[in-house]
């Protein structure tokens, strides 16, 4: 066990299950915007760039890891969290 293959495992086990869920309700939800409707091209293309962004962070977020460590991470994904706490109750 080690928390670099921990966390390899549960990003890379995530991307695609993201995707699956995207593609399972595709249809179910309806695309429309403010001014058009969107097409099925277009959420193709966002939904791709989205995973190639998203392979693009974990790979250099798993670079990071050994060099950084899990500190910084942690105290980043706690002051966000606290960030939306306080704007969900205070808003």
């Amino acid at each position: 066990f080690s928390r670099e293959g921990a966390v390899k495992f549960i990003l890379y086990t995530a991307t695609p299950l993201v995707i699956t869920m995207c593609l399972t309700h595709w249809k179910v939800v309806e695309f429309e915007t403010a001014t058009e409707s969107v097409s099925n091209l277009t959420f193709f293309i966002t939904t791709i760039t989205s995973f190639l962004t998203g392979l693009f962070v974990i790979h250099g977020f798993l670079n990071q890891l050994p060099k950084v460590g899990m500190r910084r991470y942690a105290i980043y994904r706690l002051l966000v969290g606290v960030a939306f706490l306080a704007h969900y109750f205070w808003r």
